[in-house]
């Protein structure tokens, strides 16, 4: 079984920017900044929450928070001991992070993990799975057997007469 791999926690004022984008809000970066100065995020973050729950007509407990690309799907960063540090785009970058409903099978979320992804593409574990199958030929390649060069034995044929 593969290891998992390393999902760091999401802060509070990421979650807040990925609402605000997702909303449509002009300038996120500012009302996050504003929140973070009166301590505010918490009450901001399950304020905007419901405001897209109500928007996508859904509970807030559906909502759930997606990595697009997946976080299995990134180029990772390695430290000197082989162990994953990092991602390449950052796990926890506001522009590639979405909320999708989610909570049961057949969900946005759960579909485009394991059924299909958006806009008809594999879903997020086949590309995992093809690219982990493909860097697995890239390492074991070989060159070809090549054949002994010593001659093959004879068969004798018991339906062949003896010749006198």
């Amino acid at each position: 079984m593969r290891p998992r791999l390393p999902r760091p926690h999401v802060p509070l004022a990421v979650q807040l920017a990925v609402l605000l984008r997702q909303l449509g809000e002009l300038w996120p970066q500012e009302f996050v900044a504003r929140a973070v100065e009166q301590r505010m995020l918490g009450d901001a973050v399950d304020r905007f929450k419901a405001k897209l729950a109500g928007c996508l007509g859904v509970e807030v407990a559906r909502l759930h928070l997606d990595h697009d690309p997946a976080l299995e799907n990134r180029a990772k960063v390695f430290d000197g001991d082989g162990r994953i540090v990092g991602y390449v785009p950052a796990a926890n970058d506001p522009v590639y992070l979405i909320y999708r409903v989610g909570g049961f099978r057949g969900s946005d979320h759960d579909i485009k993990t394991r059924v299909r992804g958006e806009r008809g593409q594999f879903a997020d574990n086949v590309l995992a799975k093809r690219e982990r199958k493909r860097l697995r030929k890239a390492s074991s390649w070989r060159p070809a057997r090549r054949w002994p060069k010593r001659p093959f034995p004879q068969r004798v044929n018991p339906w062949r007469r003896p010749t006198p």
